[in-house]
């Protein structure tokens, strides 16, 4: 019974408190309406009223009381209630809350509790009677749950006192966030003076940390209504103004800071903002070392660079990086796509060691713990690699040989070269090559010259040939270059022999143009000079005339020199190829020298004087034109006549040579046909086969008929036609033969045919042997025919000397009133006529004998022309002019004499060698060629000679006093023996002078100067003007003479002692000095005793003479 009553005061705690919790929902509720609205009362208030400190102070505690009032009545009082802090809700008033809630229970709950209260101070009887009663009630009230007369929701209807309040205040502070931030501020800085401006603030952006020696830039921004005018912040000592950019926002850049700063940011109207700058160290690299060594082949030493992380540097260089840090713990290298972080070494020391194999960027970056971002150092690497060598060659085939090819090559590479070779391949070949020195330097020439024939190179072959140059690359191996393919196709037989034909042709037809053209200017040369003679003075026509022809004249030296050339290059082509036999080539070479001496220099003088002339034309210079223009028409008659016979020899050798040809080509064709016929007879080859051969032979057989044909065309344009056998009837045979051969094939008779090849063949030798016999003996007979013509003539010449000195001597004694003046001058006029003839013949005889040289031509020309001049001085009786052009006639009959003889006793030596059983040729057998004296055998001749000259010199002092005609004439022969001495010893000294020269020293030079000497001596000894002048020069000859003697002593025992040390081999000992000395009295004698009368003419005595001088053979 007790336990019911128990349970209902229980319930009666439940609702109790559910109701206070009740009562502080409500509370929150009214708190939050209340208090946003108490905020924007009092934040409404400051804002139009801008209260000052006290008022403000007022309000905001005003506004702290109201709220607080509000929490406490409303929400902290129910709490203490709820925790029975203070009194609450009793049992009574609870009961009445519950009985207006529930209607059916009224007043029952309450009188319950009224009866259980009252029970407390009843007897026992009535006191169970009331617990009864209590216990009975509250047995009815248990089914009631007293806390839900407590409804949470009724408090729903306090959200629309809280909601529009909250949405205000929320509106309010997102639409006008400065309007309402200032009057905030404001408030809540109560105690703060408020200051009398537009209402804003100053708030930092960003972090305020820099990194040491960067640049820092502070930036702040406004918040409020109004912006200012200018903005500063105060660092250290200084005051800077900062800047406002686009967005609004201030800014000011610190340049590179580097400690931690206090700084003030101020404006008017605002409080200053105080912030601190902090500064971490800075991570940097201070100082970089790069150690290069380069590779050993490169030839560049090491070197080094310090500060300066850009490197250029050859492939394969090793690098030894050395860095220098400051508050760096780690270094990161990116070395191109690869990344590695590095320690340091010691002491904020780094170093990595790299090996240059690309170019690449690389990048360093020192790092700490605070800052791990710091800046980047990006260098470049260019690696320098080791290119491949170039070479460029440029072939320079040489115009005069087929054969014979030069290159001139220009190498270039980085560092060096290994070796340089010459790769040659004749078609179908193996390849083969040369190793040349290989270049020094990295850019050099050479030069290399290749001849085919030595690499085997013949008739229709053809080579391919290139250049390899390898470097010297010690990283990735020599690289080879090779420079581009040459390619020579030798001719064939058949195109070799076009182009000599061919080249034969264009040289013949140069000589024709040339010898017209030669006579066409000296035509005009003497047209112009007969209108000079007839003018008083030199007009501007003949000045015209005489340039152009000048002009004209050097247009034909140039192509005289390109005729000269051209025919320098057949003969070398000719001889690789299709060398003559030794006549021929000997001749070749005549015809060479022939041509080279068609223009002389003394004719190219004369026109480089009359240029001179004409360019410093003046009054007065006409006769000295005129006497030019004489000297030039000699000069240039020669030239003339020398085309005139280089082309008809040309013409000689041609038909030579075609014969020649035709006569090999024959013997080559007769052993063809002999192997073919035994071919036939041996029955082993096709018939067919057989057949073609045989047609291959006739028709090389028509090909030689056809040259032989060419050959008998150009005899026939010979001024002197060669006798060309007859061999109609055996070429006829031959046909036949062949013929028959090629028939008796087709047959099958090849037992016959073969016989009838035999037969050809033979005929074929017999026909070429007949040929060769005939043109053998046809060049003896014409040899034998033009030494007759040639001691004729020099005879003839002989015989006018000594005519044209008898007349001299009967001029010099003849008065100028003398009748027989008449008769000098018509027997001068007779001596000319026959110089005239023996110019002519001497002309003719040039044309066939080549050993005759050019100035053999030009010295008949000056003995007519001085006869001439000397016949214009008969007019006046001018006897000094006509004995001086005499003495000139004289001098060039004496060389004349002098060149015709040699010729002479040349051609005698040659017919001698083409004699059988005769040992006078330089052949094996023969007697050999004469040795060169020696420089003291010289001395000893011209001691002799110089004797002879004192003796002379007295002797002419009785011939000026008077002495008879054949006085006179006895000692003219002696001055000519003594002028051809000195000319013979002149050309040994010449001689001697160009063996020593040989070797390149030079020492014969000395011994050339005195050739010249002796050639002034000559002069003077045929001019017959021997004074002490000239024997002045003969001791000065016979000084150095003896020089000469003593460095040819001197050298002798220097080679002598340098055989003995160097190379200990024997040599031939020198003629024993017994045997030296003795041939020297013998010469000296021999000089001394020449007979004073020469009889024929003393040239011929005097090379009888020296004849007698040849040393024996040293076996």
């Amino acid at each position: 019974m007790a336990a019911a009553p128990q349970d209902l005061k229980q319930k009666l705690d439940s609702f109790v408190r559910k109701y206070h919790r009740n009562e502080m929902l409500r509370g929150c509720l009214i708190l939050g309406a209340s208090l946003p609205m108490a905020w924007l009362a009092v934040i409404g208030l400051e804002a139009f009223g801008r209260f000052g400190t006290s008022a403000r102070t007022a309000l905001f505690y005003l506004f702290v009381a109201v709220v607080a009032w509000v929490a406490v009545r409303y929400i902290l009082l129910p709490i203490m209630r709820l925790i029975r802090l203070q009194a609450g809700l009793n049992h009574d008033d609870a009961a009445r809350i519950i009985g207006r809630h529930f209607p059916e229970i009224e007043d029952r709950l309450l009188n319950t509790l009224q009866l259980q209260e009252s029970s407390k101070g009843q007897d026992v009887a009535s006191q169970e009677l009331l617990e009864a009663s209590i216990a009975q009630r509250s047995q009815e009230l248990k089914p009631y749950r007293f806390t839900s007369a407590v409804d949470f929701g009724e408090n729903r209807k306090y959200l629309k006192y809280v909601l529009p309040p909250l949405l205000l205040f929320a509106g309010l502070y997102l639409a006008l966030p400065e309007a309402m931030e200032a009057p905030t501020d404001r408030l809540i800085h109560h105690r703060t003076e408020a200051l009398d401006i537009p209402d804003f603030r100053l708030v930092q952006v960003g972090e305020l940390v820099a990194i040491e020696r960067t640049d820092f830039t502070l930036q702040i921004k406004t918040v409020g209504s109004v912006v200012p005018a200018r903005i500063e912040v105060e660092a250290g000592e200084g005051r800077f103004r900062m800047e406002r950019g686009p967005s609004g926002e201030w800014s000011y850049r610190f340049r590179a800071v580097r400690e931690s700063m206090n700084l003030v940011v101020s404006a008017p109207g605002t409080p200053a903002l105080d912030l601190r700058l902090t500064v971490l160290p800075r991570p940097e690299l201070q100082d970089l070392q790069v150690k290069v060594q380069p590779p050993i082949h490169t030839g560049i030493p090491p070197f080094q660079q310090r500060n300066e992380g850009d490197l250029d540097v050859p492939e394969g260089s090793i690098l030894q990086f050395q860095l220098g840090t400051r508050n760096t713990e780690t270094l990161i290298l990116k070395w191109g796509e690869e990344e590695n972080e590095l320690t340091a070494d010691v002491n904020n020391r780094f170093s990595f060691s790299k090996t240059a194999k690309s170019d690449l960027s690389y990048l360093i970056q020192p790092r700490s713990s605070r800052v791990q971002q710091a800046d980047s150092v990006r260098y470049r690497l260019r690696t320098i690699a080791d290119r491949p060598p170039s070479i460029r060659v440029a072939e320079i085939p040489d115009s005069l040989s087929f054969n014979r090819i030069a290159f001139n090559g220009l190498v270039q590479d980085d560092y060096g070269f290994t070796s340089l070779r010459f790769v040659f391949q004749k078609k179908g070949g193996s390849k083969e090559s040369l190793t040349l020195d290989h270049p020094s330097r990295r850019e050099d020439g050479f030069i290399h010259f290749w001849d085919l024939s030595e690499a085997g190179v013949g008739l229709g072959d053809a080579v391919e040939y290139w250049f390899e140059i390898r470097d010297n690359d010690g990283v990735n191996g020599p690289k080879m270059t090779r420079s581009r393919t040459f390619v020579h196709q030798a001719p064939t037989e058949e195109e070799l022999a076009q182009q000599l034909d061919s080249a034969d042709a264009e040289l013949s037809a140069a000589l024709e143009e040339n010898l017209e053209e030669a006579r066409r200017l000296r035509e005009q040369m003497q047209e112009l000079r007969r209108e000079l003679m007839e003018e008083d003075e030199m007009g501007w026509e003949e000045k015209a005339a005489m340039e152009e022809l000048l002009k004209q004249q050097e247009a034909l030296k140039e192509e005289v020199q390109k005729m000269q050339e051209e025919n320098r290059k057949k003969n070398e082509q000719q001889a690789e190829f299709a060398p003559p036999n030794e006549e021929l080539q000997k001749k070749q070479e005549e015809l060479q020298r022939l041509m080279d001496e068609v223009m002389t220099d003394e004719l190219q003088e004369m026109f480089d004087e009359m240029r001179e002339l004409m360019e410093q034309l003046e009054e007065g210079d006409k006769e000295k034109i005129e006497e030019q223009l004489e000297k030039m028409d000699l000069d240039q008659e020669a030239m003339e006549q020398e085309l005139d016979r280089a082309l008809e020899q040309f013409k000689q050798l041609q038909w030579e040579q075609k014969m020649d040809e035709a006569i090999s080509d024959l013997e080559k064709l007769a052993e063809k046909q002999e192997e073919l016929a035994e071919k036939t007879a041996a029955g082993e080859t096709d018939e067919e086969e057989l057949k073609a051969k045989q047609d291959s032979l006739d028709q090389e057989f028509d090909k030689i008929q056809e040259a032989l044909d060419d050959a008998e065309k150009l005899n026939e344009e010979l001024e002197n036609p060669n006798g060309m056998p007859k061999m109609e009837e055996l070429q006829e045979e031959i046909e036949q033969d062949m013929n028959e051969a090629g028939e008796q094939l087709e047959s099958g008779k090849e037992k016959k045919a073969s016989q009838s090849q035999k037969g050809a063949a033979k005929k074929m030798e017999q026909m070429a042997q007949q040929m060769e016999s005939a043109m053998e003996s046809g060049e003896q007979e014409s040899m034998e025919e033009d030494m007759e013509a040639l001691r004729a003539l020099l005879e003839n010449i002989i015989t006018l000397s000594f005519d044209e000195e008898d007349l001299m001597s009967a001029v010099g004694s003849t008065q100028k009133d003398d009748p027989r003046y008449v008769t000098h001058g018509q027997t001068q006029r007779k001596l000319k006529d026959d110089a005239e003839m023996v110019k002519d013949s001497l002309f003719a005889l040039s044309k066939r004998v080549t050993q005759l040289q050019s100035i053999v031509n030009r010295e008949i020309s000056l003995v007519n022309l001085h006869m001439g001049q000397a016949l214009g001085g008969f007019t006046d009786r001018k006897t000094a002019i006509i004995t001086s052009n005499q003495q000139y006639v004289m001098t060039s009959f004496n060389n004349l004499a002098l060149l015709l003889d040699e010729v002479l006793q040349q051609m005698q030596s040659e017919s001698s060698c083409n004699k059988p059983g005769t040992g006078n040729c330089e052949k094996p057998g023969g007697s050999g060629s004469k040795p060169s004296p020696s420089a003291k055998q010289l001395k000893g001749m011209q001691q002799s000679l110089s004797k002879q000259l004192e003796r002379m010199k007295e002797k002419m002092k009785g011939f000026n006093e008077g002495e008879g005609k054949e006085g006179k004439r006895g000692m003219s022969k002696e001055l000519a023996q003594m002028a051809a001495q000195q000319a013979a010893i002149r050309q040994m000294t010449q001689e001697l002078g160009k063996q020593l020269n040989e070797d390149g020293s030079g020492s014969g030079n000395g011994l050339e100067d005195i050739a010249k000497q002796m050639e002034d001596i000559e002069k003077d000894i045929v001019k017959g003007e021997l004074d002490q002048l000239t024997l002045d020069r003969q001791q000065d000859i016979l000084t150095r003479l003896l020089e000469a003697e003593t460095a040819e002593r001197i050298r002798g025992e220097k080679e002598e002692r340098e055989s003995r040390t160097a190379r200990e081999t024997p040599r031939d000992a020198p003629p024993s000095l017994e045997e030296y000395q003795k041939r020297k009295a013998q010469e000296i004698e021999l000089l001394r005793t020449v007979p004073a009368d020469l009889t024929p003419y003393y040239k011929l005595r005097v090379n009888d003479y020296f004849n007698t001088l040849e040393l024996p053979n040293q076996d």
